[in-house]
């Protein structure tokens, strides 16, 4: 929808169920999403002012794991899976050149981009999520670093701006900052009972709480200094 007229438009239609289009991200002019195929999911780009879209990459996996994509700072970002390697692929919009990373796991998951770091999941198995390495792919040296804090499997986790949290599988969240190359811990105040966390686009951390026993929902907004 247009803020400013009210107007609305359709970008694309999923015409099964489940749904075919999965988790479209929004930035600037830009929306970006992974649409499921018969044989191949496609990843698909839509500029709002012209209201054109275009299939800008193929998947030939098509899991939980790799269904979500990542649009920021001009590049679309994505993951994918085939003959027993895992590869991290990223699609830069100014120039509309596509370019792929091999990935140290065969299956690189959730992958978010920020500053020239892809970070993921990396599993080697996908029945066996809870066996994971966090890390970070650089695409100026082309090389991939685990990520050096200990943590708990991690559930849900979002980075912004060199920020970075985590919401482990105890229920815990842990928010890390990168200075001068190291990663420093931030002390954040939230409530209990955390169920997922994002970060906004002025760079809010948001935790969505739920308290089932009070059926009570809420949301913790953190703003930076």
């Amino acid at each position: 929808m247009d803020r400013k007229t009210g107007s609305t438009f359709l970008a694309a239609r999923s015409n099964s169920s489940p749904p075919t289009v999965f988790n479209p991200v929004l930035d600037g002019d830009y929306v970006a999403w992974a649409e499921k195929g018969s044989q191949f999911g496609q990843v698909k780009l839509f500029h709002l002012p012209t209201k054109q879209g275009k299939t800008i990459g193929r998947l030939v996996s098509q899991g939980l794991y790799n269904e979500f994509v990542s649009l920021r700072n001009g590049k679309v970002i994505w993951t994918d899976s085939h003959d027993g390697k895992g590869y991290y692929y990223v699609y830069d919009i100014r120039t509309g050149r596509s370019a792929s990373y091999e990935s140290p796991a065969p299956f690189p998951a959730y992958a978010e981009y920020d500053n020239g770091l892809i970070y993921a999941i990396h599993l080697e198995d996908l029945e066996y999520p809870d066996q994971q390495t966090f890390g970070y792919f650089d695409l100026k040296t082309k090389r991939f670093s685990r990520f050096p804090v200990s943590h708990g499997i991690i559930q849900y986790f979002d980075v912004s701006n060199g920020k970075l949290a985590f919401l482990d599988d105890r229920g815990a969240v842990s928010v890390y900052e990168q200075r001068n190359g190291k990663w420093k811990a931030v002390k954040v105040s939230l409530d209990r009972y955390p169920r997922l966390l994002y970060f906004d686009q002025q760079d809010h951390l948001i935790v969505d709480q739920e308290d089932t026993k009070q059926d009570r929902r809420w949301l913790n907004i953190v703003k930076w200094p």
